[in-house]
């Protein structure tokens, strides 16, 4: 039997299964692993731009993909299909209509306020790394603060961006110095271009901006605070209302807790070297803790293909 991936947005998306490498920072080794897990379990792998033509259906798995388009198409299959939604509904707000239940046998979500364990399941972002890297550092030789991020304008309820654009404003001109990473910001005097790893980049730096996209969506976690966890520089983080469900709060700076980005930027400036490396320490500590494994490549290889093979069971 074949499990279906679909093209997301009608681009050839097999490469992030067939190379861990094709992306910074090891991005595509969950899937690759998936494809070796999928492969070990007797399945074959196919990749398809429409769903009007299979064969040999164990399951069909659509990737942030909800439009109309595909669910014409998923009709006929809809007790083979998986929905994995990844993106907020500032992005992708078609993943978040509650129809999109009676097209899929499955939906697995990064967003905790649907989940019923009936029809919506708990998937955890992967992180291709739970560990930091082995060059480390000196807090003496590291540079303040640093933010990577390209300039998209989502807009919608809970955005972010207006607070990314209020940091760079702000420590731009602070003297102990901050740098600005990623495409669309040319031309602001904090831009340092782009960078080839965020891990190999962010070590270099004491502190690092780490917003979602969004705020105030319950289980909204992605890479972006694991980043900077991998590269032992410690973030500061603003989106998911309960982060520290997943992540110990004495991980982290959580901007929340300062009413301001002066208030902040004391905060930050006052904080010596002994308590920057109980940071690093407390770290280290999640990154190994058994907490920290439900982020994990493993376990999410192990959420999908127990999904898959469920679906696959089902004969009607």
């Amino acid at each position: 039997k074949t499990v279906y991936f679909v093209h997301i947005g009608g681009v050839d998306s097999s490469k992030y299964f067939y190379d861990a490498t094709f992306y910074r920072d090891e991005v595509a080794k969950p899937w690759v692993m998936l494809r070796e897990a999928l492969e070990k379990a007797g399945y074959q792998i196919g990749f398809t731009y429409d769903c009007t033509q299979l064969k040999d259906v164990a399951a069909i798995v659509s990737i942030n993909d909800g439009s109309p388009e595909l669910l014409q198409h998923l009709r006929r299959y809809a007790h083979k299909s998986l929905l994995l939604v990844m993106e907020p509904p500032i992005v992708l707000s078609q993943l978040h209509d509650r129809k999109l239940k009676y097209y899929f046998a499955k939906i697995l979500t990064l967003f905790d306020a649907p989940i019923d364990q009936v029809k919506y399941f708990k998937l955890h972002f992967p992180q291709p790394r739970l560990e930091m890297l082995p060059e480390r550092v000196e807090f003496s030789n590291k540079k303040f603060a640093a933010m990577i991020n390209a300039n998209k304008d989502f807009e919608g309820a809970g955005s972010l961006y207006a607070e990314r654009k209020n940091v760079i404003a702000c420590f731009s001109e602070v003297p102990e110095g901050f740098d600005l990473y990623g495409p669309g910001w040319e031309g602001l005097s904090a831009w340092r271009g782009t960078v080839v790893s965020k891990w190999v980049t962010l070590k270099d730096y004491k502190f690092c901006f780490c917003y979602e996209n969004l705020t105030d969506q319950t289980g909204y976690i992605t890479e972006k605070i694991f980043d900077a966890f991998v590269a032992g520089c410690v973030p500061i983080y603003l989106g998911a209302d309960n982060v520290t469900d997943y992540i110990p709060k004495n991980c982290f700076i959580d901007r929340r807790d300062f009413p301001s980005l002066a208030e902040l930027y004391h905060f930050l400036q006052q904080m010596d070297a002994a308590a920057y490396d109980l940071y690093v320490a407390r770290i280290q500590e999640f990154l190994h803790s058994e907490k920290a494994q439900v982020f994990s490549s493993e376990h999410f290889v192990q959420t999908l293909l127990k999904a898959i093979q469920e679906i696959d069971k089902c004969f009607f």
